[in-house]
């Protein structure tokens, strides 16, 4: 009988403890309830902060100081960390015109667009204009030159480039096949006739031989001389 109470004694013990473990749980959970609810409580804000950047849509690439500032908050306890705006450089796009000369005329000067430029700003505000050059002469022979822009500088933009083409027409090489020969000839007295040309595109510019704006007979005995070397 003696260890029968002694064992009805010792589960009640254990019993008594596990309600007073049972009863720490509860307390456990009751405080992080209350922590969560704190915690919600703090995150709510109350007012405004105050935020302010020196940065305009007209400054330059550089970063710039965001502040943030009390405001109207009510909140206690508070702090503020500055953050920082980065304003890197806007692409621009410079691309070489397309010219087409006759074999012999003297180079044109050669320009470039430009895409890209921001708040209305244009070309003036390289700090270094693009040069624009070709391995072509007016010596050169007709064909298609690439007519390279390079070495723009500017603060706030990223510049790329696009190559032109410069084109070098042979004189009275009407029909466009590389050589001036009786085919010119009867394809210019063709199209003066108004009568269809050869299955080439009929070139008015390399016809035009004299350079008097209109394809006519004189340009017929230019083509003429050419061809027989006067």
């Amino acid at each position: 009988m003696t260890c029968l109470k002694i064992q009805a004694h010792f589960l009640t013990l254990v019993m008594t403890c596990l309600k007073i473990q049972a009863h720490f749980l509860t307390l456990v959970m009751t405080c992080l309830k209350i922590q969560a609810h704190f915690l919600t409580l703090v995150m709510v804000l109350h007012g405004t902060p105050s935020v302010s950047c020196a940065a305009t849509k007209t400054s330059s690439v550089g970063t710039y100081l965001i502040v943030i500032g009390k405001g109207s908050v009510a909140n206690y306890n508070d702090t503020y960390v500055n953050g920082t705006l980065t304003i890197g450089k806007a692409p621009l796009k410079i691309t070489a015109k397309d010219y087409t000369i006759k074999q012999g005329e003297a180079l044109p000067a050669f320009e470039a667009t430009y895409e890209g430029f921001k708040n209305s700003e244009t070309s003036t505000v390289l700090e270094k204009q693009p040069s624009i050059t070709t391995i072509a002469t007016s010596a050169s022979a007709p064909g298609e030159y690439d007519i390279i822009v390079s070495g723009a500088e500017a603060q706030n933009y990223e510049i790329s480039y696009v190559k032109g083409k410069l084109t070098i027409i042979a004189l009275g090489d009407a029909n466009g096949d590389g050589k001036v020969d009786a085919a010119d000839i009867a394809d210019i007295v063709n199209y003066m006739m108004g009568k269809p040309t050869s299955t080439r595109v009929f070139n008015e510019e390399a016809a035009d031989v004299n350079d008097d704006g209109v394809v006519n007979a004189a340009d017929v005995v230019q083509i003429a001389n050419i061809i027989l070397g006067n």
